[in-house]
């Protein structure tokens, strides 16, 4: 085994958060990145980096309201996406726990329900606030 595969895709805080989230009411690690990330790169002794495979905020901001079911997302907007994207990348390369992130999503609409479109990194309008940011993190000036 090279790496741990894992998702985070519910998270409505900051990366470095440890509390907070709308929708936690127990403390559970998988609502917090910086927590879930310790817990899963520290289950292996540290020898495996996590690789996630699906990693994204959603933000209300621009589209249709979300459904009950995602309602702790409600509070999230785009300034907070892309700051909160940027923070899981810094936090990501200066601990040494992950390997690889994979943003959730680029540009997916809307089926139902499940608000993919609130996850999508370009916006409704075309704008990117997370490629900004992403694009600063990652050395491109």
């Amino acid at each position: 085994m090279d790496f741990i595969g894992a998702h985070h895709n519910a998270g409505a805080t900051s990366p470095s958060a440890r509390s907070g989230h709308p929708a936690d009411q127990t403390g559970h690690h998988s609502w917090y990145f910086l927590p879930q990330t310790e817990l899963y790169y520290n289950i292996f002794r540290g020898t495996r980096q996590l690789f996630y495979t699906e990693m994204g905020y959603a933000s209300q901001e621009g589209v249709p309201p979300f459904s009950d079911m995602f309602a702790w997302a409600r509070g999230t907007n785009n300034a907070q996406q892309a700051a909160w994207l940027a923070e899981a990348v810094r936090l990501s390369i200066s601990t040494g726990m992950v390997r690889v992130i994979i943003v959730w999503n680029i540009d997916f609409p809307r089926y139902g329900y499940d608000p993919q479109d609130g996850y999508a990194i370009i916006r409704p309008d075309g704008s990117c606030p997370a490629c900004e940011t992403l694009h600063q993190v990652m050395g491109g000036g």
